[in-house]
């Protein structure tokens, strides 16, 4: 069974991301974003063939020039250089544990190069989406060592230091990555070490590359090849300790001189509620939020991103106490600017979810009122997200996508 992409016939129970225990009151405060994450992954999921992992290949002799357009180094593992226009295409797959996500091609593009470093975009807002809900590094800004930044401490987040050039054969270092966006260890401490240097296959041919390894404190592997043709990835991917892949991309073209529209997405978020019934004996006394909470959408966005997850769950096994299936119920509803509401409810015993996901353009402004009713074992997440979507035509002016 597929549902907006994602085959929820391998959906795991939706306590994966919520298990209440004695750290109940700690991981409140990481759960809005891990199901933004899953949400927005099932939502943005495409129907492209599922990219597979294979090893790098022999060594071949005869490696062609580089076709990017900055300049190639003397030594491949010395840093390369991008210039404006230098574009990437991956196939993206992400697997949170909910199914599987095949986000299709996309090209990254170089929209910017100069001495601070370089600006990333994509050939679509998809990728620009994914980003923003990931803080991950695939677009924004990268460094002039081709390293991006993660999260969102400080102006930019951390750097996520993939590179430590040059990247000799047996090279070793160190760097805090976000291993897993659904955990709670936030920033992990992973070492790299790059492996020997060999002939990398590309979609053009042979060039010299290595692979590098990276292991985090808590078992999360982190690889990645890097060919010097491309001066960049060929393959990228983390692995669960029990070696779930979450994240795999593989290149698919390479080239320079970018044509055609390339785009930069920001989110801003506008209401944000995580709501987990703290009842854990069937109470129908429970009712709506008093009053409806409210929030005012008065700006010019280029769409408003409604996300809202109803879900019941089980109470896992905390021993010497057993698993508990109990009763749960989940009323939402919102009412729009015109007065036009939208309403959703699950009601189930044990595990059991429903969610929503629209792009809504154009978008009501005005103000927006929710409010919930619950009872039992029983929660929700509910999020609405203003997207700026800037699209910038190579030689021509930007403009927001409205």
């Amino acid at each position: 069974m597929t549902c907006m992409g994602l085959d929820t016939s391998a959906l795991q129970s939706p306590m994966a991301f919520y298990r209440p225990s004695k750290t109940y009151a700690s991981n409140m405060d990481r759960r809005p974003f891990a199901l933004i994450c899953i949400l927005v992954t099932a939502a943005l999921a495409g129907c492209a063939e599922k990219a597979t992992v294979t090893d790098v290949g022999p060594q071949l002799p005869g490696a062609p020039a580089p076709q990017g357009g900055g300049a190639a180094p003397a030594n491949p593992g010395e840093r390369p250089t991008w210039t404006h226009g230098d574009w990437f295409e991956i196939g993206i797959k992400v697997d949170l544990g909910f199914g599987t996500l095949v986000d299709g091609k996309h090209k990254i593009v170089v929209g910017a190069a100069d001495t601070g470093g370089y600006e990333l975009s994509a050939s679509t807002r998809d990728v620009g989406i994914v980003d923003a809900h990931f803080n991950d590094f695939y677009v924004g800004h990268v460094d002039p060592n081709l390293n991006g930044h993660t999260g969102s401490e400080g102006a930019m987040g951390k750097t996520y230091t993939l590179f430590d050039w040059p990247l000799d054969a047996g090279k070793i270092w160190a760097a805090e990555i976000i291993e897993d966006p659904l955990g709670e260890a936030g920033y992990v401490k992973t070492q790299f070490a790059a492996g020997e240097l060999t002939q990398v296959p590309d979609p053009h041919g042979t060039s010299p590359g290595l692979t590098v390894l990276g292991k985090t404190a808590n078992g999360y592997f982190v690889n990645y090849t890097y060919s010097s043709a491309v001066k960049w990835l060929t393959k990228y991917e983390k692995r669960t300790p029990q070696g779930r892949i979450m994240t795999y991309f593989e290149l698919t073209d390479y080239g320079t001189n970018y044509t055609g529209d390339f785009h930069k997405v920001t989110k801003a978020p506008l209401y944000e509620r995580f709501i987990l019934n703290p009842f854990w004996v069937f109470d129908t006394s429970v009712g709506p939020v008093p009053p409806a909470e409210q929030f005012a959408v008065n700006t010019d966005f280029s769409f408003l991103q409604e996300i809202s997850f109803l879900f019941t769950y089980a109470l896992p096994p905390d021993p010497p106490a057993p698993r508990v299936d109990g009763p749960g119920l989940f009323h939402y509803e919102v009412v729009f600017p015109d007065n036009t509401h939208r309403e959703q409810t699950l009601s189930g015993v044990g595990d059991k979810f429903d969610f929503f996901f629209k792009n809504h353009e154009p978008y009501k402004k005005g103000t927006y009122s929710v409010g919930y009713a619950t009872a039992g074992f029983s929660g929700a997440f509910v999020g609405y997200y203003a997207f700026t979507d800037v699209v910038t035509t190579f030689g021509k002016a930007s403009h927001a996508h409205h």
